[in-house]
């Protein structure tokens, strides 16, 4: 089955065996959109099948994590392709498991997506408010990653890095 012109370009695949998704807040609404066409009834598009997908969400609370349920059902229909790891930055525990507290900052993401990193075809996804493109790849204004920038530092280079 061919991707149709118009979501090739919605959703930038190409044929990564690794997709690194990082998110914050309501930024996850377009990377549930992305999970629905990798891993929902149509999931067999070509250059999707095997792809593997790390999720990192960022919420205050358990309670401001949204689509928990369906992303969970996702990941327990794919557990060899799909990790999702929600990171809480409230006070409050994050109880360990797939909940764990902090920020996604370079130390998170080396723990979490070591493999996906050391893949020259991995692809990075970003979406979340303005603070969070800054610390991770720079402004969305910018074209390139900033040497400062944390997916820089962690060896990535601007064309692997797509910014929702």
């Amino acid at each position: 089955m061919q991707i149709s012109k118009n979501i090739k370009e919605q959703f930038p695949f190409g044929n990564p065996r690794n997709i690194i998704m990082m998110a914050a807040g309501t930024g996850i609404t377009p990377m549930y959109q992305a999970l629905q066409r990798l891993f929902g009834k149509e999931e067999e598009h070509e250059g999707t099948a095997s792809t593997r997908v790390t999720l990192l969400y960022g919420s205050r609370t358990k309670a401001d994590a949204y689509l928990q349920k369906e992303m969970e059902d996702m990941e327990r229909r794919f557990p060899d392709r799909l990790k999702i790891v929600h990171i809480l930055s409230g006070r409050k525990s994050a109880g360990g498991g797939r909940w764990k507290s902090g920020r996604i900052d370079k130390r998170l993401i080396k723990d979490e997506c070591t493999e996906a990193l050391s893949d020259s075809s991995c692809r990075v996804w970003v979406c979340g408010p303005p603070s969070f493109y800054d610390e991770l790849r720079g402004s969305r204004d910018q074209e390139y990653l900033p040497q400062s920038c944390v997916l820089r530092q962690l060896g990535l280079k601007s064309s692997q890095v797509v910014k929702f």
